[in-house]
């Protein structure tokens, strides 16, 4: 039973594994949900003992690595000059790609090195400050 989830699990997690493309919303529609899967298959590997589905984990770790670093690289030319995100990087920024970004790229931190802390406090920080006085959007 075991080794068919974990079969389920890898095939679907195959179909994720796409180069980035697009604006800020579509870029994020690809690389998100392979940040999800790197993450699975990082604590998968862990527990797998069939050499075959290892050597298969290993190589979507790979791509999945690079596919993020592309997709990371793609929505970084999406900050505006202004400070936060918009769908092709003019100002202003917009506060609900921004916010879904600082989330998307705090995920990416956990799994990949190449996240800057710099751009997340950077991003953070703009949203704060779009708040208004009584806290809100």
């Amino acid at each position: 039973m075991y080794s068919k989830t974990i079969t389920g699990v890898l095939d679907s997690i195959e179909s994720l594994i796409k180069k980035p493309y697009g604006c800020f919303e579509q870029a994020s529609m690809t690389t998100y949900p392979m940040v999800i899967a790197l993450e699975l298959l990082k604590e998968i590997r862990e527990s797998i003992n069939d050499i075959s589905q290892v050597i298969r984990i290993d190589e979507w770790i790979k791509k999945l690595e690079e596919n993020i670093q592309e997709g990371y690289n793609l929505l970084m030319t999406y900050e505006t000059s202004t400070k936060g995100y918009e769908w092709f990087g003019t100002s202003p920024g917009h506060e609900a790609l921004s916010a879904y970004g600082l989330n998307e790229f705090r995920d990416m931190n956990r799994v990949v090195e190449f996240v800057s802390p710099d751009g997340l406090i950077r991003n953070k920080d703009w949203l704060l400050s779009r708040r208004k006085s009584d806290g809100s959007g």
